[in-house]
């Protein structure tokens, strides 16, 4: 009896983490336009920002400004290589206060500029 209970518990346990990760996962997406960080998503999902920096690490490997870097420079690439707008305006569109900070994230990620990438991508 006390078997079908743990794994009873451990699948509903599972489940709730699978839903902390999918709310995690959908608030960064709907507000990456925004200057966001783990104090606002733990506000959002009830949680402290310890818990969710330590979660995250563990499901996805990276750290949370790591992932949300990536996203956003993944943002960024989509932007530069379908419109024409100016990389500053870019940058507020993937929540950056400043085209440099998009400029130095972009360059570390993929190794070469938001203007060079335009180019090779039209």
């Amino acid at each position: 009896m006390l078997e079908n209970y743990a794994a009873v518990a451990e699948f509903y346990d599972n489940e709730l983490r699978s839903d902390i990760m999918e709310s995690i996962l959908k608030y960064i997406e709907e507000n990456i336009e925004r200057d966001i960080g783990l104090d606002d998503i733990a506000s959002a999902v009830n949680l402290t920002p310890n818990y969710i920096s330590k979660y995250f690490k563990s499901k996805h490997h990276i750290n949370f400004m790591s992932y949300l870097t990536a996203k956003r420079v993944e943002k960024a690439k989509k932007l530069l290589s379908g419109t024409d707008m100016a990389v500053k305006d870019i940058a507020a569109r993937c929540g950056y206060n400043s085209s440099k900070q998009l400029i130095v994230n972009f360059s570390k990620l993929t190794g070469i500029t938001p203007s060079e990438y335009r180019k090779r991508n039209l």
